[in-house]
């Protein structure tokens, strides 16, 4: 059926599209199973809106955004589409009309030419529908975008600065100030700083998102920074650079400072929760101001060991030649994210610098709720034999340094679930799980295994049979406890897969597959 939105009394007598009327306010999320596409007018007159106002585009966001409907929609008017352009004081609105799945035609028209122009039309993707509402639908969406795409260290910053305005109240306006972020721009692109030029242009889109925010509390312009103060070990040898940033970052985290890395290296170790979830450390530590002598232990060092003592994002603060830092950096194999001391220098800079950690640590905290609660993945001890690290210890500092190692995973996991479509086969596919080593191919092992379980587990199958689909030796007979056996060797919880407890790497894999 076709939802049919327009001016009833002003609707021609001869137009056979009134048939197709319906009221919008008696339309819920209920009853759009039966609508095929909307057609609206966009001179639509509603609650006592004017026709200048354009209203059908309203109409059509609060279809996206709040009906979450994927149908085309199909706007009408008696206005050419030049005109509209021209006429429109809400440049925003008009986005819609050039989204997927939108179509604009002037009338008079007839039902025939609706029903051509939606029967090849394919409904919308959740993604497509998540980014229309995202960036056609949402002021401070349309606005970032435009900033992002079109300021340039080489475009006129005058015009694209103008092009953005229209979306906006004067109130907005003058809280975001473009007429000074304007003028720091062209100084920066006419003096030729397009790193300070990058830097600036990043945190305008900040505070268009801040003060663009439905959310935002005039009464409490700090609403948005978050109350949980993440820990965050920050290791410089210079006292003054080291309580300034700590200062600075210490508004929105809980900073742990450190001038010696033998004290920082400390407190890693007694980190036994992974309360810390980023480390900031400056690549060269000296014992002196003199910079004659170096520290037992250089930050390079610091991060390494924080790499394999919990789930962290990592940064280094240097000054230091990029050859030399790439060699050591390469040598260590660790994802290690580098930052110019240059760079944190001014208000605006160490604004953006907040931003990174703070994504960061959300990663991050992410990324250690998923972790498996099985005792068997945080234990050191297979087998009563002791070792110096658990399949979590391995598993955390391979993800920083092996890309390669999960590539692996992800072929073969691919591999073995294709042949399980095809024929049902598994256990021709699946080698051995060790219970008396840890090392990086019993890890590998796990996590394949892993994979296929709970991809088994998501088709519904139970623990039994589950492990009857993965039994190595189908001539031996099942005892009572294999199946929990099997679940222990891969650190298996049930409640973690219903709960979505799945480590990144497992989650991707499952989406892809179609299996979450």
């Amino acid at each position: 059926m076709l939802y049919h939105l327009c001016n009833i009394s002003k609707t021609q007598k001869n137009n056979s599209l009134i048939n197709s009327q319906v009221e919008f306010n008696k339309i819920s999320k209920d009853n759009l199973s039966s609508c095929s596409a909307w057609l609206i007018d966009i001179c639509l007159v509603w609650n006592n809106n004017k026709l200048s106002d354009l209203y059908g585009f309203d109409i059509a966001k609060h279809i996206r955004t709040v009906f979450n409907s994927t149908k085309p929609i199909i706007f009408y008017s008696a206005l050419p589409l030049s005109y509209l352009e021209q006429i429109s004081k809400e440049k925003s609105k008009l986005l819609l009309l050039y989204a997927p799945n939108s179509f604009y035609i002037e009338i008079p028209t007839t039902q025939k030419t609706i029903d051509k122009l939606i029967e090849n039309v394919q409904l919308l993707s959740p993604a497509t529908l998540t980014d229309i509402k995202l960036m056609l639908c949402d002021i401070k969406g349309i606005v970032a975008d435009r900033l992002n795409h079109n300021l340039k260290f080489n475009a006129n910053i005058t015009k694209v600065i103008q092009e953005v305005l229209p979306y906006l109240t004067q109130e907005q306006i003058k809280k975001i100030d473009f007429e000074t972020y304007q003028f720091k721009l062209v100084e920066k692109q006419n003096t030729g700083d397009e790193n300070d030029f990058i830097l600036i242009k990043d945190l305008l889109i900040k505070i268009c998102n801040k003060y663009l925010n439905p959310n935002y509390n005039e009464n409490n312009p700090n609403d948005s920074v978050p109350t949980l103060k993440y820990k965050i070990l920050l290791l410089d040898d210079d006292s003054l650079f080291l309580h300034r940033i700590t200062i600075e970052l210490g508004k929105h985290f809980t900073i742990i400072p450190f001038a010696n890395s033998i004290d920082a290296i400390k407190e890693l170790k007694n980190d036994f929760n992974n309360d810390i979830l980023c480390c900031i450390c400056d690549w060269r530590l000296y014992k002196d101001t003199s910079n004659t002598y170096w520290q037992e232990q250089q930050g390079y060092s610091v991060l390494e060991y924080a790499s394999k003592t919990g789930i962290r994002k990592l940064f280094a603060l240097t000054s230091q030649n990029e050859n030399i830092i790439d060699e050591i950096r390469n040598i260590l194999n660790i994802k290690i994210h580098l930052l110019k001391k240059e760079n944190v220098n001014t208000s605006e800079q160490l604004n953006i610098f907040t931003d990174i950690l703070r994504d960061a640590c959300k990663d991050i905290e992410e990324e250690i709720v998923s972790q498996p609660s099985s005792a068997h993945w945080r234990s050191k001890e297979r087998k009563k034999k002791i070792f110096d690290f658990s399949l979590k210890d391995l598993y955390a500092v391979l993800r920083n340094t092996d890309i390669a190692f999960f590539d692996e995973i992800d072929e073969r996991c691919s591999n073995i679930w294709s042949k399980y479509k095809s024929d049902g086969k598994l256990r021709y596919s699946l080698a051995e799980l060790s219970t008396t080593h840890i090392d990086k191919n019993v890890l590998k092992e796990v996590l394949v295994q892993r994979r296929i379980w709970i991809a088994l587990f998501l088709l519904d199958l139970d623990a039994l049979g589950i492990y009857e689909k993965m039994n190595k030796n189908p001539k031996k007979e099942t005892e009572a406890n294999d199946h929990t056996q099997l679940k222990n060797k891969l650190c298996i919880k049930e409640q973690d897969i219903k709960s979505g407890k799945l480590l990144p790497d497992e989650k991707s894999w499952l989406i892809k597959n179609g299996l979450l």
